[in-house]
């Protein structure tokens, strides 16, 4: 008796366990709080990108991504980028139980070709038709070298290239008052009342080169993380010696594709540009 007994109590205390690590279950079927190692949360493709000319002459390219391409971590692939990026030793908690960590976010593909031509003559070594990429600079903003950097904060001096009125079509921030960018607050508040993620300018280095000079590790990760916004700025380094108006041809060859952005803008140096002031 005491025997049947024994087994009762315990196949009821089985059932007991068993029910109760069953309610655990589905009172915590959302993701819990987890470390990640990298500053990057997912990366993305691009799908277009536009060619426009600002009023001071320059030239501005931005990116629009393909949201279906999204790969967050947990992949392989996502493994491989940040592996690729050295992007391997961050530190930070994602404790939100509602949706992915989605930012920041960055694009796997890049321009590997940029060339510049002109149909007017520039000056006597630069003919119509003829290769302008060092007559141009190129301006961007990178998280690559924030993480190279071990993570360390970007620290702009006082006259820092940085508070260039060229930085207000990346982000409307600290350095730079009276700018505007097309949909950035809407993004910013929903990253972060989605998605826990604030973005911090000082997150992003600047880069400033000869087009010519520029290096295939100059186009990683740029922009702010949050979404479409520009890629980098080019600006002429001179005004033309002839012609003060030319239609350039910019041409753009994106890493891994067939795809070539070719876009003609007007120029219009018979007004004062940078390089003259």
């Amino acid at each position: 008796m005491n025997l049947i007994k024994y087994i009762f109590v315990r196949i009821t205390a089985i059932f007991v366990a068993l029910s109760l690590l069953s309610c655990w279950g589905m009172d915590n079927n959302y993701p819990k709080p987890y470390a990640y190692k990298s500053y990057a949360a997912s990366f993305v493709k691009i799908s277009d990108m536009s060619i426009s000319v600002k009023s001071d002459n320059d030239i501005c390219v931005e990116l629009f991504f393909d949201l279906n391409t999204a790969i967050g971590g947990g992949n392989d692939r996502f493994e491989n980028y940040i592996d690729e990026y050295g992007d391997t030793g961050y530190c930070g908690i994602w404790d939100n139980k509602d949706h992915f960590r989605t930012y920041p976010r960055f694009s796997i593909d890049y321009p590997v070709l940029i060339e510049i031509r002109s149909d007017k003559d520039w000056d006597a070594e630069h003919p119509a038709g003829s290769l302008l990429n060092d007559l141009f600079d190129y301006y961007a903003l990178s998280a690559y070298p924030f993480v190279k950097a071990g993570y360390k904060m970007y620290t702009p001096s006082g006259n820092d290239i940085i508070y260039d009125k060229v930085w207000s079509y990346y982000y409307d921030d600290v350095y730079y008052d009276d700018v505007y960018h097309d949909n950035y607050e809407d993004m910013y508040v929903e990253a972060v009342e989605h998605y826990d993620y604030e973005y911090n300018s000082l997150e992003r280095y600047p880069i400033v080169k000869p087009l010519d000079e520029v290096e295939e590790n100059d186009f990683f990760m740029l922009g702010t993380g949050i979404g479409n916004g520009t890629l980098f700025v080019l600006r002429s380094v001179c005004e033309p010696e002839m012609e003060k108006l030319h239609e350039l041809t910019i041409r753009i060859c994106v890493k891994d594709t067939q795809d070539i952005i070719k876009e003609r803008v007007v120029m219009d140096y018979s007004k004062s540009n940078h390089s003259s002031e």
